[in-house]
């Protein structure tokens, strides 16, 4: 059995429920990415700088990665069943016999998707787009006003800076939010959580949406905050 983020080719490979459970995930929406991608065309930050700076800001749910966890650690039944199912979907679909196939279908689909978009204008760098716009479709949900939020249980300060002071976790916060700002961010989630995004938006200026909402992403990431309802857009674990 498969415990996997719904993320892209995941979502494709691993059926919920059926061969195992996908985790929600979540990012920013496009065009929150525009001074990461901008850094990088610069030649301010390397390939991998951008990359790790671009992931600060996609969050997996934990809750529901644990619960995943929990329910297979604790049903063997279950396990056997997913792990039969995943056995039994690698030999339909995944078979060479059955891979040729779908990798012609596939390059007269990409054939006509190339045909079809020609002349479609676009904006920013043409080699460097903003990498939140390109993969919009991999995370389970857009990190975007629509969005309702509340603490997790590392939303303590003390909690907040201990992770913050992680190598791991501090590549990106030259990007993020400063510190007090965060802090200004778990507050009013915790006066008035669970609170729409949209809402926290409003006491912010338009020009600082796209750091904010990449902290949000940041602070779910690091489980700070959570997002309600992400379980039920995959299913229920």
């Amino acid at each position: 059995p498969q415990v996997v983020t719904d993320w892209n080719g995941y979502r494709d490979t691993v059926r919920h429920g059926i061969d195992g459970f996908r985790v929600p995930t979540l990012m920013p929406p496009g065009g929150m990415g525009r001074e990461l991608i901008s850094r990088y065309a610069l030649g301010i930050d390397n390939y991998d700088s951008y990359v790790g700076n671009a992931i600060q800001s996609i969050a997996v749910d934990f809750a529901c990665c644990v619960a995943a966890l929990e329910k297979l650690v604790s049903n063997q039944e279950l396990r056997t069943r997913m792990g039969r199912s995943g056995r039994e979907r690698a030999r339909a679909v995944f078979d060479w016999r059955v891979v040729i196939g779908a990798y012609q279908e596939l390059w007269t689909e990409l054939a006509a998707r190339r045909a079809a978009s020609q002349g479609v204008a676009r904006t920013g760098h043409p080699l460097r787009e903003d990498p939140f716009a390109v993969f919009a479709g991999y995370a389970t949900c857009t990190l975007d006003a629509n969005c309702i939020v509340h603490l997790g249980p590392n939303a303590a300060m003390a909690r907040l800076r201990e992770i913050s002071a992680m190598q791991m976790n501090a590549i990106a916060l030259h990007l993020l939010c400063q510190e007090q700002d965060r802090a200004a961010l778990i507050e009013a989630i915790d006066r008035e959580g669970p609170i729409l995004i949209g809402d926290l938006l409003e006491w912010i200026p338009a020009e600082r949406h796209a750091i904010v909402l990449r902290t949000l992403g940041w602070l779910a990431k690091m489980d700070v905050i959570r997002v309600a309802g992400l379980d039920r857009i995959v299913g229920s674990v």
